[in-house]
C-alpha cells in the first residue's frame, strides 16, 4: 500500500490502514473515481480497533528480514530475533535473500510509512532460515518460535515446484516427504505453543501448478496449506492445488494465453522491500517506489501465506483464548466460497483450488468474539468471480514464471 499525504490509496492488491483485507477485485490508486461498477464488485473489510486488543507475535520464518525498515523498526515492534542458519540473534538477510521481507511487509508490517500488513499491530518474529531444504535447522526454527512465544508461524518455502507453464515437466511429479526432524519440530510448536494451545502455523501451497499432496511439508495436516487467487477472484494460473489446500488468499497472477487464462488488472501485491537498492526494487517507481524501500509486484503463494497469517493473528488479538484448531475452523467456516463453477466445490463444500474458500478477514474477526466461537457459514459471494477481458498474447512466459516462483525454495 502506498501512502499519499495523510490518506492510504490502493496500488495493486495492497492493505488500508489500521487493517483492512481485501478480498475482491484490486482497487487502483486514487479509487474514488473509478468505475463504479467495478468498485462495486469489490468486497474489503475493515477490522480497525476489534483487533487492536493484543499483540500478537507473529514469526516469519524465512530467508531474513530486514529489520531496519521503517516498517519494522519502531518500538516493541521486533521481538525474539533469530538466524537459526548462522546461530545468532541477527535475522538480517544475506546477499540476494529478499523474500522474507516481503513476506513479512505482507504479514504485519507496521503501516508507518507506506505499507500496512494484515495485521500492523502484531509483533515481528523474524526467524532467518537459509539452511538446505531438510535441515535440522528447520526443526529448530519452529522450536525457537514456540519457546518465545509466537501466536502465528508463517513459511513461504518448500521443495521446488514444478514450471507451472509446463505441464510435462517431471518436477510435477515429485513426492517430498516432510523430514522426522521437521515433522517433531512442527509437532512441538502446534501441542506445546501458546501454553498447549498451539501455534497455528501457514504454509505456502506452491507456485508449480500442481498437486500439493505431493509436497510433505504443506500438506501436513498441522499446518493451514495456503493457495493463491487473483484480483478477479479466480485461481491464480501457478497456484498448486489438493486436497492439502485449506484456504486462498489474493496474490498476484499472471496471463497464460494456452489455457485461455487473462491478464491480471493488477501487478501483484505492494509490500516492503530490502531497504535502498538491494531487494526486488532497485530504485524505481514503476517496480514501488523511487526509494527502493517497497515494491509492487510480489506474490505467488509466498504472499497468500503471510496473508492468512496475518488474519490468524487478528482472530487471535480478538480471542486469545482460541486454540489453533478453533482458528482453523473459524477460517473455513468464513471463508467466501469464490469461482463457483471452476472452483468444483464437493459436498462437504472443499475446492482443490481454493480449499474452503478465500479468507474473509471480518467474518472471521466477529467469529472470533465468543470464547465457544459462533461462526458464520460460508456464503457465495454476490457479484463477483466474472472473468477479466483477456489481454493480448504474452511472450513472457518464463520470465512470468520466475517472478511467479519467488516461493523459497531450499534445497
Amino acid at each position: 500500500m502506498k501512502k499519499s499525504g495523510n490518506r492510504y490509496a490502493f496500488v495493486g492488491w495492497s492493505l488500508l490502514l489500521p487493517v483492512v483485507a481485501l478480498l475482491g477485485t484490486a482497487l487502483a490508486a486514487n479509487d474514488r473515481d473509478n468505475d463504479r461498477h467495478e468498485r462495486a464488485k469489490t468486497l474489503y473489510v475493515w477490522v480497525g480497533d476489534q483487533a487492536r486488543l493484543a499483540p500478537d507475535f507473529l514469526a516469519v520464518i524465512d530467508d531474513g528480514v530486514d529489520i531496519d525498515h521503517v516498517e519494522f523498526a519502531g518500538p516493541g515492534k521486533l521481538v525474539a530475533p533469530r538466524d537459526v542458519t548462522q546461530d545468532s540473534d541477527d535475522p538480517r538477510p544475506g546477499r540476494g535473500d529478499d523474500h522474507g521481507t516481503a513476506c513479512a511487509g505482507v504479514a504485519c508490517a507496521a503501516g508507518r510509512d507506506g505499507a500496512s500488513g494484515v495485521a500492523p499491530d502484531a509483533r515481528l518474529m523474524a526467524v532467518r532460515l537459509a539452511s538446505p531444504l531438510g535441515s535440522m535447522d528447520e526443526a529448530e526454527a519452529f522450536d525457537w518460535a514456540a519457546d518465545h512465544g509466537a501466536d502465528v508461524i508463517t513459511c513461504s518455502w518448500g521443495p521446488a515446484d514444478g514450471r507451472w507453464w509446463d505441464a510435462a515437466d517431471p518436477v510435477h511429479q515429485q513426492r517430498v516427504a516432510l523430514p522426522d526432524s521437521t515433522r517433531l519440530g512442527m509437532q512441538y510448536a502446534v501441542a506445546k505453543g501458546r501454553a498447549g494451545k498451539g501455534c497455528v502455523i501457514c504454509f505456502a501451497a506452491g507456485n508449480g501448478n500442481e498437486s500439493v499432496d505431493n509436497d510433505g511439508y504443506a500438506s501436513s495436516p498441522m499446518v493451514i496449506a495456503v493457495a493463491a487467487c487473483n484480483d478477479t477472484s479466480k485461481r491464480s494460473v501457478y497456484s498448486d492445488f489438493g486436497r492439502a489446500v485449506w484456504c486462498a488468499f489474493p496474490s498476484s497472477d499472471f496471463e497464460n494465453p494456452d489455457t485461455h487464462h487473462p491478464a491480471p488488472r493488477t501487478p501483484g501485491i505492494w509490500t516492503t522491500d530490502r531497504s535502498g537498492n538491494a531487494g526486488y526494487n532497485p530504485g524505481g517507481a514503476d517496480r514501488g517506489d523511487a526509494a527502493g524501500d517497497y515494491t509492487n509486484d510480489f506474490g505467488g503463494t509466498s504472499s497468500a501465506s503471510p496473508g492468512v497469517a496475518g488474519v490468524a493473528a487478528l482472530v487471535l488479538a480478538r480471542n486469545p483464548a482460541l486454540t489453533r484448531e478453533q482458528v482453523r475452523d473459524i477460517l473455513k467456516a468464513t471463508a467466501d466460497r469464490i469461482d463457483l463453477t471452476g472452483g468444483k466445490y464437493d459436498a462437504g463444500g472443499h475446492s482443490a483450488f481454493y480449499g474452503y474458500g478465500r479468507v474473509n478477514a471480518l467474518h472471521a474477526v466477529k467469529a472470533a468474539t465468543a470464547a465457544v466461537p459462533t461462526l458464520v457459514p460460508a456464503v457465495p459471494v454476490p457479484g463477483v468471480g466474472a472473468p477479466a477481458p483477456r489481454g493480448a498474447v504474452s511472450a513472457r512466459a518464463p520470465i512470468a514464471a520466475r517472478r511467479a516462483s519467488r516461493r523459497r525454495r531450499r534445497r
